[in-house]
């Protein structure tokens, strides 16, 4: 879409094509820290389940900031039973076998070194991240400054 685009404009154009099937939103568990500050993000999740995914060993649950937390008392983490029964507005907290990167950091490497050389540095290392498909997809189209 052209302009701004923001992901509550997303979320409700897939729910009008989903209608009442549920819909899943995946967040790291550091965007949900920052969760309540994004744009209409009750309407998000009055349209959308939250998955809030940790990597292993990080224990990214202690320390919720103020505002993520009240939101998880005011809703407490569901069940995957709990995303299959309703159309939205569940959270769901688990953990994932993931590398330890973030995408900040593959972004960063992107705009470092869009070339793509394997210098082994920080900005070689997004060859080591990425599928060799979607590495050569954002080079071509030019994506994050790659």
């Amino acid at each position: 879409r052209p302009g701004l685009s923001y992901t509550l404009h997303t979320v409700l154009d897939l729910k009008e094509e989903l209608g009442n099937r549920p819909l899943c939103l995946i967040l790291g568990d550091d965007a949900f820290c920052g969760f309540p500050r994004w744009r209409g993000w009750r309407r998000i999740l009055e349209r959308a389940h939250l998955l809030v995914v940790s990597r292993k060993g990080h224990g990214g649950r202690s320390g919720w900031p103020e505002t993520v937390a009240a939101l998880l008392r005011e809703r407490p983490p569901a069940d995957i039973a709990a995303l299959r029964a309703l159309p939205a507005g569940c959270i769901w907290l688990g953990d994932i076998d993931a590398p330890d990167v973030s995408s900040t950091r593959i972004r960063t490497a992107l705009r470092l070194d869009p070339a793509g050389s394997d210098t082994g540095t920080v900005a070689g290392d997004a060859a080591a991240w990425l599928p060799a498909p979607v590495l050569a997809y954002i080079r071509r189209h030019r994506l994050y400054g790659g």
